[in-house]
């Protein structure tokens, strides 16, 4: 496990000489055959080696090559390790990092599937894990226009052809020629073949972002590549290739009988071969063993601790970290990096580490605490990459020992103390920032206003004690002040209190310059504004309440029968969020008072709706709440419960039910007709809330117009079963449709709300009565009735116009989705079965429709809307009936 490790330091300190001695580094894939690859001598090989030697040659560049793991490529240069990337794809993302060249040459990207798969296509993939190449454009390309096609990935190409050879994965998706020379180079040509082409496009070289001098030079030098020289390299590498399991003169010798003489010369090369095998092995072998002995030496007697880590835990360490932790080495291989850190830096330093293996950027260099084994707290600060080895990812990285430096700085402090004084006497809070927004120091009155401790919240991010909807403000803050050297005035955030209370800052800050020029802080001052912002919120939420009730009485008392459910609704969403509680509802009562049934409900992101089965609630099962809620109603007062724990218990079962909720607090209002209570609704909130002192106003108010609502609906229902609606069907009658229908047209003058109008006919109606008589097409009429109006939306109104005819007033809809609706209608006629006297029958219908976009608003009247929708029934019956017709 040591030897990775030294072989990756070592290749660091390799790139440091390289970039001093002037030479042209490329990067690129260690795997990419024919493009680039290391051959069995550990040499660059391939046609972009061959590139961008003829291109050295041509310019007199001395070209080193550095070929790594695909993503790896790509940050080398990004970070200045290399000079060049040989070649790769452009992408939104990588142009954020690099600038590219000009054109090398065009490449398409194929879906390669195992030969005995009958797949047809990528809707073929969605049952398949497929191969791909971490951080290449082919995961890219599929993870964008391809999402259900689950991948796995792999470190290179060479890596992910074995593993689908071996049977890891069916499918895998390369460049074209890469999966095609690799399949050959390990013998198995015909063991996947070409599916589809995903994408073609073109090669560019790669320099890092803003490296316009080196991007000129590396286009030039291309331009004035010779197409002759192009075309002999692209010659030799972009063909098929043919992998000899045997000689080519074995086979003629066999074929002229010389079987014995052929065998024995193949022996002998056999032999030969192997023997050159063996002694390539043995020094190969001898390079390695020495040196892993000279980086092993390196490794032991660094000054810095130096780890590699798998996951979190540790897999190799030095002398250097086994002294700093205090931990012999057996106990610190295999042992979790948590058990190390100080519990106030475990959570940060962990996601880091976790973050930093998923492949995500995160900071390579920061400091924290650790605990020795002694119990000692001890500063360090942390470098930290991730390496790719065969093990999989691995964090390799540097520990310092930085607490001396750290007990200089706090008695570098301690002699700024005649400043403090200054300071720690302010009244408002001043503060000092690390560039990276973590709290260096507060003045003692942070104790004061906040409740933390000083001591606890130093070095600690100044995020943690800001109100989570304000943290980005603080970050903005930070990034102007510490990132761009800006100075802020009157930036208002809310910092929270030790007992969880918010209290609001407005600050100034400014950075701090260090003799360099370069921010090493930020300074700022904040002062609370608690009481002057609470005064304005105060007003301006007094004003909202008392728009809110105007708005909710309105739309109440206004709104027709039909729309009261779509009311209630609005006004429970507008209620719920208005006083930020979880769910607002409404129950009613059955006739005998003895149960309630939820009616309404709206609920916040944050909980599940109410479960099915708490939806109706039995007086038998909770008597506490029923005989509390009664004696609320005859007093005309909220019912508050505002600690669910603290129930008594004789509220045994309503605590649990709560409980089952989530439930943490809640307050209903009870509805009354007289003495009877019909119903109630309420809030629930599912964490500490505070009740407002106004919401008992409210309360009041609204349970008034409910309970008038109620009643009101009550009645007219009972109305419209009398003399709006048809004895037969049960829809409302035509006298009933056609009042309706003058509202709407009224509110499309006045407000603009669309809507569109059907004429329903039954087809061979006639015939059907003649046939089976009267009281068998009664019944057709009444099941038409119920398939039209439950497949029509909730907010459509439905009638018997006459005879065989029915009228959908589609409300609130634009003519498309009018067209879809009634599409939809005739359907479910057609998928009907209808049944009369234990027979059924396939019924079909006709329509008409219309929308009112289609008319002027002065024009438009209840005649001119039936009279289109019944012409264009007439052609829908005259074009062979079963079909709807919108348009002239």
């Amino acid at each position: 496990m040591l030897f990775p490790l030294l072989v990756v330091l070592s290749g660091a300190v390799a790139g440091d000489e390289g970039d001093a001695s002037g030479t042209l580094i490329v990067s690129q894939d260690h795997a990419w055959p024919p493009f680039a690859w290391r051959n069995d001598a550990g040499e660059p090989e391939g046609l972009l080696i061959d590139l961008w030697r003829e291109l050295g040659e041509q310019r007199g560049w001395e070209v080193e090559f550095r070929l790594v793991d695909w993503p790896d490529t790509i940050t080398q240069v990004a970070e200045g390790r290399a000079d060049v990337h040989g070649g790769l794809f452009r992408s939104r993302e990588r142009e954020e990092l690099l600038d590219f060249s000009v054109e090398l040459m065009p490449l398409s990207a194929f879906v390669f599937v195992e030969a005995s798969l009958p797949l047809m296509g990528t809707r073929d993939l969605v049952d398949f894990e497929v191969g791909v190449v971490a951080g290449s454009m082919e995961l890219e390309f599929v993870s964008e226009h391809h999402p259900d096609v689950a991948v796995r990935e792999y470190a290179n190409n060479d890596r992910m052809v074995q593993a689908a050879l071996a049977g890891e994965v069916s499918v895998f998706v390369a460049d074209y020629p890469v999966g095609m020379y690799l399949l050959d180079m390990h013998r198995e040509p015909a063991a996947f073949r070409p599916l589809v082409r995903l994408y073609q496009n073109s090669l560019h070289a790669a320099v890092r972002g803003g490296d316009e001098a080196l991007l000129r030079e590396v286009n030039q030098a291309l331009e004035s590549l010779d197409e002759a020289d192009l075309r002999r390299m692209l010659q030799r590498w972009m063909r098929s290739e043919q992998v000899e399991v045997l000689p080519v003169w074995l086979f003629p010798a066999i074929a002229g009988g010389g079987v014995v003489l052929a065998l024995l010369v193949y022996a002998v090369f056999l032999v030969r071969r192997r023997r050159l095998l063996e002694q390539q092995v043995a020094e190969r072998t001898r390079q390695l063993s020495e040196q892993e002995e000279l980086f092993r030496s390196l490794f032991e007697n660094a000054g810095a601790g130096i780890f590699l880590m798998q996951g979190e835990c540790f897999t190799a360490v030095n002398n250097a970290l086994v002294e700093l932790s205090g931990y012999a080495r057996e106990e610190l291989l295999g042992r979790s990096l948590a058990g190390f850190i100080h519990p106030d830096d475990r959570k940060f330093v962990l996601q880091r580490a976790r973050a930093r293996q998923q492949g995500e950027r995160v900071p390579g260099q920061y400091r924290y605490r650790i605990i020795r084994r002694d119990g000692e707290v001890r500063w360090v600060e942390l470098t930290a990459d991730v390496v790719f080895l065969d093990q999989g990812a691995m964090t390799v990285g540097t520990i310092y020992d930085l607490t001396e430096h750290y007990r200089l700085e706090q008695r570098l402090m301690a002699s700024e103390r005649k400043f403090r004084m200054l300071v720690e006497n302010a009244t408002d809070i001043v503060y000092h920032l690390s560039p990276g927004g973590r709290i260096e120091y507060v003045s003692p009155n942070w104790t004061e206003m906040l409740g933390h401790r000083r001591e606890a919240v130093a070095e600690r991010p100044l995020q943690k004690f800001v109100h989570a909807d304000d943290a980005g403000v603080v970050r903005d803050l930070v990034e102007q002040v510490a990132g761009q050297g800006k100075s802020i005035e009157g930036t208002q955030f809310r910092l929270l209190h030790l007992d969880g209370q918010e209290r609001w800052f407005s600050s100034n800050a400014a950075p701090l310059i260090d003799d360099e020029g370069q921010v090493e802080g930020i300074s700022g001052i904040a002062r609370d504004v608690t009481d002057e912002w609470a005064a304005e919120q105060e007003r301006r939420r007094q004003h909202a309440f008392r728009s809110l009730i105007a708005e909710i009485s309105s739309d109440i008392l206004n709104a027709p029968i039909n729309r009261i459910d779509a009311v209630m609704e609005h006004m429970l969403r507008k209620l719920g969020r208005f006083f930020d509680v979880d769910r607002a509802y409404i129950y009613r009562s059955n006739d005998n008072n003895d149960r309630i049934e939820l009616i309404h409900e709206w609920s916040s992101e944050r909980v599940e709706p109410t479960r099915e089965e708490d939806a109706v609630l039995a007086r038998a099962d909770y008597p506490w709440w029923f005989a509390q809620a009664m004696e609320h109603m005859r007093g005309n007062t909220p019912f508050y419960i505002r600690d669910v724990a603290a129930l008594p218990p004789d509220a045994e079962s309503e605590r649990r039910l709560f409980e089952g909720q989530e439930i943490e607090t809640l307050v209903t209002m009870q509805l009354k007709t007289g003495e009877r209570m019909i119903g109630f609704f309420g809030f629930d909130a599912c964490k500490p809330h505070t009740w407002e002192r106004e919401l008992d106003s409210l309360l009041i108010v609204l349970a008034n117009l409910l309970s008038d609502v109620f009643e009101k609906m009550r009645l007219e229902q009972e109305l419209t079963r009398s003399s709006q609606t048809d004895p037969l069907t049960g829809l409302f009658n035509r006298r009933y449709l056609l009042a309706w229908l003058r509202q709407v047209i009224e509110r499309y003058r006045s407000e603009g709300v669309p809507f569109a109008l059907a004429l329903l006919d039954i087809d061979h109606f006639k015939q059907f009565n003649d046939s089976h008589g009267h009281l068998a097409g009664d019944a057709v009429l009444e099941s038409m009735a119920r398939v039209v109006d439950g497949a029509s939306r909730g907010n459509d109104v439905v009638g018997r116009y006459g005879g065989e005819e029915f009228v959908i007033v589609l409300d609130e809809i634009e003519a498309s989705a009018a067209v879809t609706t009634m599409e939809r209608v005739l359907d479910a006629i057609r998928q009907h079965r209808f049944e009369v006297d234990g027979k059924t029958y396939s019924i079909t219908a006709s329509s008409g429709l219309v929308a009112a976009g289609e008319f002027q608003s002065d024009q438009i009247d209840t005649d001119a809307l039936i009279g289109q929708a019944d012409r264009r029934l007439y052609r829908a019956k005259a074009g062979g009936r079963d079909r709807l017709v919108w348009q002239d």
